[in-house]
């Protein structure tokens, strides 16, 4: 169980897919409801990125491939640190 690259990739990723969703979203709400929104909206994107690479790999079916203990832990580090890094950026947007 390695940190890589990989890993902090998925993290940038994740805050910029964060950003521009609050950043549409800014018209409609206030700017932390907007992170909040853009942080399920990358973590759900990665999970289902994960999901369709498990899925593929392993010739799995749909539903058999949420099974998170079929993972690699590559696989579940890449999505955990996006949820991380989105909560990271929504404590330090509370504290600025």
């Amino acid at each position: 169980m390695i940190f890589n690259r990989t890993h902090l990739e998925h993290a940038g990723y994740s805050i910029l897919f964060q950003l521009g969703v609050a950043l549409v979203w800014l018209p409609f709400t206030t700017w932390m409801v907007g992170l909040w929104i853009g942080g399920f909206a990358a973590f759900f994107f990665f999970l289902g990125r994960e999901h369709a690479q498990v899925q593929r790999s392993r010739s799995l079916g749909v539903f058999q491939a949420f099974d998170v203990r079929l993972w690699g832990w590559d696989a579940r580090l890449d999505l955990a640190v996006s949820p991380v890094a989105c909560l990271l950026v929504i404590l330090l947007s509370t504290l600025l």
